[in-house]
């Protein structure tokens, strides 16, 4: 059994957990051969499908093939491509189910390779409520990188509610918040 043979088996069985872990876990030559092997696996089920609605609604497998995507695909520009393919689309009214697999793979990247991903993901985010606003904030705390100036990001960040601390300064910032979007 190959690499690509035991990915593809997971992308179609298993948990997206189960399918980060193994990603993590791949070496370079790993990484390549699944990379090489992903799209050609997307074609045909793009074709069977007949059309542009998104994998989610035709019970595919998107969140899988995200992961597998960022897990495997070599440039940071090549992975931003995938991850914002038109049939992976989430709604705004959607909740990803892939932002917890996606950090652990992304994070297992170089540092170098993760700070360019996040400033293009970044640029990518095209309302303040898009649902991939999660991922990229999570990757910018996680990479510490300034980043670009763009406004629909700085209005999610206004919207989105802090993450619980049980310090002053975390207290003042849920209240910042409370007071800026408060209706």
């Amino acid at each position: 059994m190959t690499v690509w043979d035991e990915v593809r088996e997971l992308i179609e069985n298993a948990g997206l957990d189960e399918l980060a872990a193994r990603m993590v876990e791949l070496d370079d030559a790993e990484r390549r051969e699944v990379a090489r092997e992903l799209p050609g696996y997307l074609r045909p089920a793009r074709r069977e499908a007949g059309s542009f609605e998104p994998w989610r609604r035709r019970g595919g497998r998107g969140e899988h093939l995200r992961v597998a995507g960022a897990g495997s695909l070599g440039g940071a520009a090549a992975v931003a491509t995938w991850l914002n393919r038109r049939e992976f689309t989430i709604f705004e009214w959607e909740r990803p189910g892939d932002t917890a697999a996606l950090i652990r793979v992304i994070s297992a990247r170089e540092p170098g390779w993760r700070a360019d991903l996040v400033s293009r993901l970044v640029l990518r985010v095209r309302t303040p409520t898009s649902p991939r606003l999660l991922l990229v904030l999570a990757l910018l705390r996680g990479t510490g990188v300034t980043p670009p100036e763009h406004d629909p990001l700085v209005l999610g960040w206004l919207a989105t509610p802090p993450r619980r601390s049980s310090s002053g300064f975390g207290r003042q910032c849920r209240r910042l918040h409370d007071y800026l979007v408060r209706p």
